[in-house]
């Protein structure tokens, strides 16, 4: 397989069409010859296998070169889990994690696949969308460095479905899992592929081509949790060896403590201050604030 798309699922029928029409619809602009492996994970006990193959099959069953892969968890377990239950499984080249209320551009993928030819990592660009599509604003307006310190001080994936990379790089990672808390284990795992990494050729999209969809229901609209998550992650993190890099991971976890309101330091405020005015971070905040 040259890509292996994954799509966890939870109960929205109607994401799950949106995103597969958008998918499609990519995957139609590619060169003749690629094979795709398609992974849903059924998440929710009310959907069945029967169902989610059903629908599958409405959309792509007239593309030999999608082969499609269900797997049915028994109960649900999560995003994390799910994710890691397709990464089993996975038999592509490359990987590409995407949530099911999202969408992608219908120059995605010749897009990625042109950027992966001398890359193992590739960020593209796109669109944060409210409920309102006249107030979508970009995810960049400035090219993010796409080095592990600023992974650290600005994160700067800010969906799994921006990024398609090298299934090598896995080597036997999984996307952590907590116990707590939910919504940063796909943070996480780009971490792990920087640290364990550090010559990763990493390329950047400026063109938007991926939309976020942002809803009350986003794990990343739960500020709180995501900072709460990240603090159990770490936590978990705390025998790794982080090297040059431990400064800035010390950083970050300063911040989480100043914003979860367990170190309220003018140290840590300050930390706070500089995370929360990144440039990128700035401007897509000050023209978010301008469409209201």
């Amino acid at each position: 397989m040259d890509i292996s798309i994954i799509i966890p699922f939870y109960k929205r029928i109607d994401q799950l069409h949106q995103l597969l029409t958008s998918i499609k619809k990519s995957l139609l602009q590619l060169s003749i010859g690629k094979q795709v492996q398609l992974i849903v994970v059924i998440d929710s006990i009310e959907n069945t296998t029967e169902e989610i193959h059903q629908i599958c099959d409405f959309h792509f069953q007239d593309l030999q070169f999608v082969h499609l892969l269900l797997l049915k968890n028994e109960q649900n377990l999560g995003v994390a889990k799910s994710r890691n239950h397709a990464l089993l499984s996975a038999r592509g080249t490359f990987l590409h994690f995407i949530d099911q209320d999202d969408e992608i551009e219908i120059d995605f993928y010749p897009k990625v696949f042109d950027a992966l030819q001398l890359s193992d990592f590739v960020l593209v660009n796109g669109f944060f969308r409210p409920p309102n599509p006249k107030k979508q604003y970009k995810i960049f307006y400035f090219e993010p460095e796409l080095t592990f310190k600023n992974l650290i001080l600005d994160d700067f994936v800010r969906s799994p479905g921006q990024v398609v990379f090298k299934s090598s790089l896995v080597q036997g990672m999984l996307f952590p899992e907590t116990n707590l808390h939910k919504g940063c284990d796909d943070r996480f795992m780009w971490i792990l592929l920087f640290l364990h990494h550090p010559a990763i050729k990493a390329t950047y999209v400026k063109q938007a081509l991926y939309i976020a969809h942002l809803h009350a229901n986003n794990f990343g609209s739960d500020s709180q949790q995501l900072m709460a998550c990240s603090a159990e992650v770490w936590a978990n993190f705390s025998s790794f060896n982080f090297g040059s890099n431990q400064k800035f991971v010390e950083e970050n976890k300063k911040v989480i403590q100043f914003i979860l309101g367990q170190n309220k330091s003018f140290a840590n405020r300050l930390l706070f201050l500089k995370y929360k005015y990144r440039l990128n971070r700035t401007v897509r905040y000050l023209i978010k604030l301008a469409k209201q």
